[in-house]
C-alpha cells in the first residue's frame, strides 16, 4: 500500500512491483476511504443501490473516489462544488460510464441546496487538502458556504 501526494507515484510503483499495489491516498484518488465509507452507508442504510449520496465541497480526491464507488454499487451521487473547485471531468465521465451498468447517476452541481434534495447521505471533506496549504485562504473564501449545516440537512431525506 502506498500513501503519497502524486498519483503518478502509484502508477510508477505498480509498473515495477512484483505484487499488487494498493492506492492508500493520492492527490487524485482516495479509494480505501471511499470503500470504508460505502461499508458505513451499508451499515446505516442497509442498501446501497438506489440511495443518493451528496458530496459538498471541493471536487477533490475524495469526491473522485466516491464517484467511482457510488457508480460501482448503484448509488446516485451529486458532487456540489463551486466553479473552480469542481471534480476532474475525465473522472466524472468515467464514473458516469460505470454507472450505466448499475443504474447509478453521477452529476455535478453548483447549487448545494438543489443537490441535497432527497439525499440519503450528506458528505463533506476538508477545504484544504494535503499539499494545498498555500491556497488555504482562497479555499476558505471559495468553499465557506459549502458545508453541512441545518439548512442543508433539512433538504435531505434522512
Amino acid at each position: 500500500m502506498i500513501r503519497t501526494f502524486s498519483h503518478d507515484s502509484v502508477i510508477e510503483l505498480a509498473e515495477y512491483a512484483s505484487v499488487p499495489v494498493i492506492n492508500g491516498l493520492t492527490d487524485l484518488l482516495h479509494p480505501c476511504q471511499a470503500l470504508t465509507d460505502m461499508f458505513t452507508v451499508l451499515e446505516k442504510k442497509e442498501v446501497l443501490k438506489g440511495r443518493k449520496l451528496v458530496y459538498v465541497g471541493d471536487g477533490n480526491n475524495m469526491a473522485h473516489s466516491l464517484m467511482y464507488a457510488c457508480a460501482k454499487v448503484g448509488m446516485h451521487m451529486v458532487c456540489a462544488s463551486p466553479k473552480g473547485y469542481q471534480p476532474n471531468e475525465k473522472i466524472v465521465k468515467e464514473a458516469q460510464e460505470d454507472g450505466k451498468y448499475t443504474g447509478a447517476t453521477i452529476t455535478v452541481e453548483e447549487d448545494m441546496l438543489k443537490a441535497a434534495k432527497g439525499a440519503d447521505v450528506l458528505y463533506t471533506d476538508v477545504w484544504t487538502s494535503m499539499g494545498e496549504e498555500a491556497e488555504r485562504e482562497a479555499r476558505m473564501k471559495a468553499l465557506h458556504a459549502y458545508q453541512i449545516n441545518a439548512e442543508l440537512a433539512g433538504r435531505s431525506s434522512t
